[in-house]
């Protein structure tokens, strides 16, 4: 082999380049990418596919700024392109190219770093291998030929746009450099694949001598094959490339051991599978072109950590009992435990000014209930303290999760009821005061902490200012001065309409009861609120997020909206109960609802033999096969069965649900027969 390195330089490096054959690897389990579905975002091994079978996400095609990028899964059978080697099959074919005035990169991405069932471990060593075609022509003799002109495959931290596979982050480092080096490489790789050698210091074109020649030429429509032994503990990589097409299965394996990693001050392994082209400022037309095929990694399962099943407990509480406490449950900030995940959080964003939260007991002088059977309970106040001349909004409020995961608790994937009694401690009634749109009190449910309403929330309870303008395209003018029900349709978008009057009116030293029961199967929930004189109850609500589980944070917060604005309330008795509620007939997913997506299950399954008594595919009567029979129960149990009162949705008579199952059952034989 042509030896291209200075004795002095060949000891500078770890690394050694050596002509062998590939070493054996004990794998246990092995990620694969081969394109085999095809251009599909709904399957794993596809482009840009899914999260699964061991990988992270789905395929990110990343560019910086003024590139243009194409990727797309050519299938040779149906004579879309050659595969790349015989019996591969499927490929991915990746194209980017300049359209701006300086050099710049693009090409596909994909995370391994998964923590299910079936992934590898990339915090031990593992193996990857992947095929790569050069599709460009890169002979002829006006392309390929800037400096910054070349192919980058590495493994990084995260899934930033790739350009020369640098950058903080970088572990492995592999180079297609370009025919012109410039000062950027030795000049003996020009043309060459090359294998980084980093010294943790990130440099790259400060020191072209870390680039390590293989002798590798690439040439146009050359099919190589890499491998390429990640070893975190060392931050450490060996590399191996060969030319199949000139070797074929014989070719010789070209070697480079122990090479270090770009960056080795991260602590994690970078993760991220890059494969990129970059394409220099001083040509136009020579776009980079490439196709991977047969990608794959081999290691040691990840050992998913145990998980405590969801539940364990029937109630999870909050009575304030423990007063002011950093070590005790049931206190404020409190700690996590019996049920709950975390303590109380506090929140806020805008021109918040001063913010007083505390938990009063009986033996605190300025102890007084939010009723008089009542014990301990939190109080809250948050002022806003945004400038007289440029009035802001000021949001405030505290959070706590209930969505355990590893410790007992409700399980909050199934139904179940949250209960919590609330005092006004604000003067409502003085006008100048709350009185606007904007000044509302707000408890919902949230994915994460926060101090607002938001795309995320489940369900959202609110009480709005009776001074705010009915013309306010914000507004509803029928809730002014009361609480309303948001009646969301599980999309995040919010409108003023979506908003249910309860007729309870919130006023100062107002006490309010309220009942939530969280509906998770059909992303819906039940709501009540009580005054002691007036009640209201609103079943079937649609929530505001799309999400199909609840966020778990319990959130009681405020908002205003002119200087000196102070928002007040005393909360207690929060209860969370588990609830089983009975199957009922025709309700084959479990929300208690018998409505359109029951009948659209019975559809599906229409005529179908399914197993006896599966409610889940129709089967009501337990005979084992879905039919006219189960159509009359599911008409008959038509509604909500959650027992609350005034339904959102009007109830048909069975005649409609007739008909309309009718139109589901001959809208799914048309689907059938094309």
């Amino acid at each position: 082999m042509n030896r291209r390195f200075l004795p002095h330089v060949v000891a500078a490096m770890v690394a050694v380049i050596t002509i062998g054959t590939l070493p054996a690897f004990a794998a246990t389990v092995t990620l694969v990418a081969d394109f085999t579905a095809g251009n599909t975002t709904a399957e794993v091994d596809g482009y840009q596919g899914m999260a699964g079978d061991g990988w992270a996400g789905a395929w990110v095609l990343g560019k910086t700024s003024g590139v243009t990028a194409v990727a797309t899964v050519n299938d040779p059978s149906n004579f879309e392109g050659d595969e790349l080697n015989p019996g591969l099959g499927n490929y991915l074919d990746v194209t980017m190219g300049r359209e701006g005035s300086t050099g710049a990169g693009g090409g596909v991405i994909r995370s391994y770093k998964s923590t299910e069932l079936g992934a590898v471990d990339w915090t031990l060593e593992h193996t990857i291998s992947f095929t790569i075609r050069l599709d460009e022509d890169v002979d002829a003799l006006d392309a390929f030929t800037d400096l910054d002109d070349r192919y980058v495959f590495h493994g990084r931290k995260d899934a930033l746009a790739p350009q020369t596979g640098g950058n903080m982050g970088t572990g492995f480092l592999i180079t297609g450099v370009s025919k012109n080096v410039g000062t950027v490489f030795p000049a003996g790789v020009a043309g060459e694949w090359t294998f980084y050698n980093g010294d943790g210091d990130d440099s790259f074109l400060s020191d072209p001598l870390k680039h390590v020649d293989t002798d590798i030429q690439l040439l146009t429509g050359h099919v190589y094959e890499f491998q390429v032994v990640v070893k975190p503990e060392t931050k450490t990589y060996d590399a191996a490339v060969r030319d199949f097409t000139a070797g074929g299965e014989q070719g010789a394996w070209v070697w480079g051991y122990d090479l270090g990693w770009r960056d080795q001050m991260q602590a994690d392994t970078p993760a991220f599978l890059s494969f990129a082209g970059r394409d220099g400022a001083s040509t136009t037309g020579d776009n980079r072109h490439f196709s991977l095929d047969a990608l794959s990694i081999t290691g040691t399962a990840y050992q998913v950590e145990p998980v405590t099943p969801y539940g364990g407990m029937t109630t999870v509480a909050a009575r304030f009992t423990d007063g002011v406490s950093e070590t005790l449950v049931d206190a404020y900030h409190g700690t996590p435990g019996d049920g709950w995940k975390t303590a109380w959080t506090d929140v806020e964003s805008g021109a918040v000014g001063e913010v007083t939260t505390t938990a009063w007991t009986p033996d605190d002088l300025e102890y007084l209930p939010v009723k008089p059977t009542t014990g301990s309970y939190l109080s809250f106040s948050a002022a806003n303290n945004s400038s007289p001349e440029a009035p802001a909004i000021a949001n405030a409020g505290i959070n706590r999760n209930y969505a355990t995961t590893t410790a007992p608790g409700i399980d909050w994937s199934k139904p179940h009821q949250i209960q919590f009694t609330i005092r006004i401690d604000e003067d409502v009634d003085l006008e100048g005061v709350f009185d606007d749109e904007q000044d509302r009190y707000n408890i919902a449910d949230l994915t994460a902490p926060g101090a607002r309403t938001s795309e995320t929330c489940t369900w959202i309870v609110s009480a709005f200012s009776k001074f705010s303008d009915p013309e306010s395209e914000n507004f509803l003018p029928e809730v002014a001065g009361e609480w309303a029900f948001f009646n969301g349709n599980r999309d995040g978008e919010w409108s003023p309409d979506q908003q249910v009057n309860t007729d309870v009116v919130v006023h100062t030293g107002g006490v309010y009861d309220f009942t939530i029961v969280v509906k998770p199967g059909s992303q819906s929930y039940d709501a009540t609120v009580s005054d002691g004189t007036t009640s209201f109850t609103a079943t079937g609500l649609g929530w505001r997020t799309s999400a199909t589980t609840i966020g778990g944070y319990l959130s009681f917060f405020t908002r205003s909206d002119d200087n000196g604005d102070v928002r007040a309330f005393s909360l207690d008795e929060i209860e969370i109960t588990q609830l089983d509620l009975p199957a009922i007939p025709g309700d084959t997913n479990g929300d208690n609802l018998v409505d359109e997506a029951d009948a659209k299950v019975l559809a599906t399954y229409w005529g179908a033999a399914v197993p006896v008594g599966d409610i889940a595919k129709g089967d009501f009567n337990a005979d084992g096969i879905v039919n006219a029979l189960d159509a009359a129960i599911l008409a008959a149990q038509w509604g909500d069965h959650t027992g609350g009162g005034e339904s959102v949705a009007g109830v048909p008579e069975p005649a409609t649900v007739v008909s309309l199952l009718g139109a589901f059952v001959m809208l799914l034989a048309c689907r059938r027969r094309y």
